[in-house]
């Protein structure tokens, strides 16, 4: 845990050749921005255990490099069915 708090900044997707993102168990509490759909090369991102809110679509549909997707423990609105439907290549949603 780092103690985060507050929002993602829309920042984020300027990091195009992020790999792993890990934040969980933090405080941040925003809604998932959208930049999060423009890491393409992200493999791993690891949101579980905040406070973040979102309705699908969510905004990493389109990432075809994820392999893992924790959004557990948060205020998001998603089903797993319809994620793993929506994005066959991840290995694991939590």
């Amino acid at each position: 845990m780092n103690q985060l708090s507050g929002p993602i900044p829309e920042t984020i997707g300027d990091l195009t050749e992020l790999k792993i993102l890990r934040l969980h168990c933090n405080r941040l509490n925003c809604k998932l921005p959208q930049a999060l759909g423009r890491l393409q090369d992200i493999t791993i991102l690891d949101l579980r255990s905040n406070q973040l809110a979102g309705l699908q679509p969510l905004p990493f549909y389109e990432l075809r490099n994820l392999s893992y997707l924790g959004i557990s423990s948060n205020l998001i609105k998603y089903s797993e069915a319809e994620i793993k439907s929506k994005m066959p290549w991840l290995t694991k949603v939590n």
